[in-house]
C-alpha cells in the first residue's frame, strides 16, 4: 500500500523547504506550451507543467524561470514580459502534496526555444481545450485557473 505524504515547509540540509514552482508560456493566441516527460515515473507522459523544486535562496519566480529552461527550453530573451503568478496552492502528486506557485509568461515566438534537457521527451504547445483532455490529469485544475488569467491578460492586452 503507498502512502501519501504532506511535504512540509522545512529547510533541509540543501536548503529545500518542500515549495515547488512552475511556469507556462503562451502565445498571443492562448496557446501553452507544456512539457511530456522522459520518465514515466515522473507522473505519467501526459502534458504537464513544467515544474520543480525552489532551491536554496530562489523565490518561486527565479525557480520556474530556471525550470522553464531546464524543461521547456525557454529562453529569457523569448520572454515579452515579467511572469506574473498565475496559481498558488498545493499539488497533490504521486505520493505527496506540495505547496506550488505556477507562473505564466508571454513569448514572442513559438520556435525561439533551446532544446530542453533529458527530462523532456518533448514539449506540445496546446489550447485550453486540448490541454483539458490531452493534459495531466493532476494539473487540471491548475490549469483551468491559469488559462482563465491568461484569457483575461489577452483581452486587456
Amino acid at each position: 500500500m503507498k502512502l501519501h505524504r504532506t511535504i512540509i515547509e522545512t529547510e533541509g540540509q540543501d536548503g529545500y523547504s518542500g515549495q515547488k514552482a512552475g511556469i507556462v508560456p503562451f502565445l498571443p493566441d492562448g496557446r501553452a506550451l507544456f512539457a511530456v516527460s522522459s520518465n514515466a515515473a515522473y507522473g505519467g507522459t501526459d502534458p504537464a507543467i513544467a515544474k520543480g523544486r525552489v532551491d536554496g535562496k530562489e523565490d518561486t519566480k527565479a525557480a520556474a524561470v530556471r525550470e522553464g529552461g531546464e524543461e521547456l527550453g525557454l529562453r529569457t530573451d523569448n520572454m515579452a514580459g515579467s511572469p506574473w503568478l498565475g496559481w498558488s496552492g498545493t499539488l497533490s502528486g504521486l505520493d505527496a502534496t506540495y505547496p506550488m506557485d505556477v507562473y505564466a509568461v508571454l513569448v514572442k515566438d513559438a520556435d525561439a526555444f533551446d532544446t530542453p534537457d533529458k527530462e523532456t521527451a518533448r514539449t506540445m504547445w496546446l489550447t485550453r481545450a486540448q490541454f483539458e483532455v490531452k493534459g495531466r490529469k493532476s494539473h487540471a485544475q491548475i490549469m483551468a485557473k491559469v488559462f482563465d488569467k491568461i484569457e483575461v491578460y489577452l483581452k486587456d492586452k
